[in-house]
């Protein structure tokens, strides 16, 4: 698989039913041992756009958006990360303690499935599931 793709983001937390939905067309390519998918994001609310890299290995997942809402999340399984979510309201730091990453790949599609917790100023803040579907178009 390489180039154009389908990109399925579900995000959810335990806390809250409602899940957050992406679904766009983007880019992937295998360099280096990474898996990375690249796409744009568009916020309808408040009429902006992020660019978005999202790098895959196996244990470690980083996701990177620029734009009105900036951020370098990396999720490792070895150790705890910190990330700084920036928006135009403020910047929250946030610890991430990776709890699961699964990698599942085939000639056509990849799909990742991780579960983590954030914690703010050492407080349990929430408990997370991400879902990342990549089919060739």
């Amino acid at each position: 698989m390489k180039g154009k793709v389908n990109i399925f983001i579900e995000g959810k937390s335990r806390e809250n039913i409602d899940s957050i939905i992406t679904d766009v067309a983007g880019e992937y390519r295998f360099f280096n041992g990474k898996h990375i998918i690249r796409y744009k994001e568009y916020d309808k609310e408040n009429i902006g756009e992020s660019d978005n890299t999202i790098k895959v290995l196996p244990g470690v997942v980083e996701i990177i958006k620029k734009g009105d809402y900036h951020t370098h999340m990396v999720f490792d399984l070895s150790k705890n990360t910190y990330t700084f979510y920036n928006t135009p309201y403020g910047s929250f730091m946030f610890q991430i303690r990776t709890k699961r990453i699964e990698i599942e790949q085939n000639e056509k599609e990849l799909i990742v499935d991780m579960e983590y917790a954030l914690f703010q100023n050492n407080e349990h803040f929430s408990d997370n599931q991400i879902r990342i579907e990549v089919r060739e178009i």
